[in-house]
């Protein structure tokens, strides 16, 4: 039954029932935001358009507290017209077997069984997976942010088939064309910010359900014996003796830790070390001057060394989906970066100085974190182009962020 998106099959709502609110704020958000459509001076037909624009917008409403409820939203509050154009989406389906299976031997109570098909299906293309020694060894890779992403992917509620998405296209574009009630096309802009939501989420949890694969072939060559972790690790190490190494390449090969020798490579220019199990990187890092490229997602990283500040040749930056609390004041210093992303942590902050150094920054990714504001020092990344900060807890905006003139794609949903 969930191999496969479906359409709903629901009954229709009496006509005159109407949902109970129970918080007080936004009921009279709702009635106001009501009023104000059904007062205008528009033909029946319209009316009765906007009075079914209006339940799209309380779903929509209430799927936001939904979420900070963490209680899946009833269908029925969307009108039965639309019904039919809804798909089902919910992350338990086929296309991420193994981080739904792993999660349902986590937490049985919130995540269910896969189906029987499907599961027969996975333990055919991963037969170790029950084992409980490979099943640690994936539970421990998995981001503590997938989590809140797989909640807030359930907890948006049903996706809208691209028909639905089309037509909501469509709508803006003729409302901006005759300059009709914009009130009308803010609501219909809450289809197209729901799909973007959907695909935001769907990308990462796609992302995460393909490193387990990887992983997971890992996980069986060391539990047959073959320690190809060390082996890698030393024969990098034993080749820097013998000449320069550039490039290394340790992805998904369930390292724990950095040996601090790492930090003689000094002609390395590109460095990955995602989807590991890294907890700390050493200090000798600060050693690589000539590194260009840093990957570090996907680890279970809960700081920076403040020696991150001596790479000045560093452009990428990524250390997306750790444990992150903070980043080093240090990494302002980082002077040649182009792309920094800090996205999938548990950042409250960003540094004060940030945007004093990073002035060639180009790309900044701070989505997914508990962030409250952000420093006035930003508005001082006169190269910034892209600024994703949503879903975080932002209080408002520096006064200055007209600053930002080359800033092409701000989002703060």
């Amino acid at each position: 039954m969930l191999g496969h998106s479906m359409k709903p099959f629901l009954p229709k709502p009496p006509i005159n029932e109407k949902p109970i609110i129970r918080n007080p704020l936004l009921a009279q958000k709702l009635r106001t935001q009501r009023h104000g459509i059904e007062c205008e001076d528009v033909s029946k037909g319209k009316r009765d358009t906007a009075h079914q624009l209006h339940e799209s917008l309380l779903f929509t409403t209430l799927s936001s507290f939904s979420h900070v409820n963490a209680r899946p939203l009833p269908l029925t509050l969307l009108p039965s017209s639309l019904l039919p154009s809804i798909t089902l989406m919910d992350p338990n389906l086929s296309k991420f077997p193994i981080l739904s299976y792993i999660f349902s031997q986590q937490d049985p109570y919130n995540y269910p069984s896969l189906p029987p098909q499907i599961r027969q299906d996975l333990l055919t293309r991963f037969p170790h997976l029950p084992d409980p020694s490979i099943l640690a060894s994936l539970s421990r890779s998995i981001p503590t942010s997938v989590t809140q992403t797989h909640s807030l992917l359930r907890s948006l509620g049903p996706r809208p088939d691209p028909s639905a998405v089309s037509a909501a296209r469509s709508k803006i574009t003729h409302i901006q064309e005759t300059q009709s009630s914009l009130q009308e096309a803010d609501i219909y802009k809450t289809v197209l910010r729901l799909e973007g939501l959907h695909e935001d989420y769907e990308r990462q949890l796609t992302e995460v359900e393909e490193n387990l694969g990887r992983l997971y072939c890992s996980a069986v060559e060391q539990m047959s014996g073959d320690d190809e972790v060390n082996e890698d690790v030393l024969r990098i190490l034993k080749e820097a003796e013998n000449g320069v190494v550039e490039r290394v390449e340790l992805s998904g090969r369930q390292l724990r830790l950095l040996p601090e020798a790492f930090g003689k490579l000094h002609g390395l220019v590109y460095l990955n070390l995602s989807n590991n199990q890294i907890e700390v990187i050493p200090d000798s890092i600060g050693g690589l001057k000539k590194l260009e490229e840093l990957n570090a997602s996907s680890n279970h990283l809960q700081h920076l060394p403040d020696s991150v500040g001596l790479l000045l040749n560093l452009r990428i930056l990524d250390v997306s989906g750790n444990k992150l609390n903070a980043l080093p004041e240090s990494i302002a210093r980082c002077s040649s970066l182009v792309e920094l992303d800090a996205s999938f942590n548990n950042l409250t902050f960003l540094p004060n100085n940030i945007g004093y150094g990073l002035l060639n920054l180009e790309k900044l990714s701070i989505q997914l974190n508990k962030i409250h504001f952000l420093p006035s020092s930003i508005c001082e990344m006169r190269s910034l182009r892209y600024l994703d900060a949503h879903f975080n807890e932002l209080h408002g905006l520096p006064q200055v962020i007209g600053r930002m003139t080359k800033l092409e794609v701000l989002n703060l949903s």
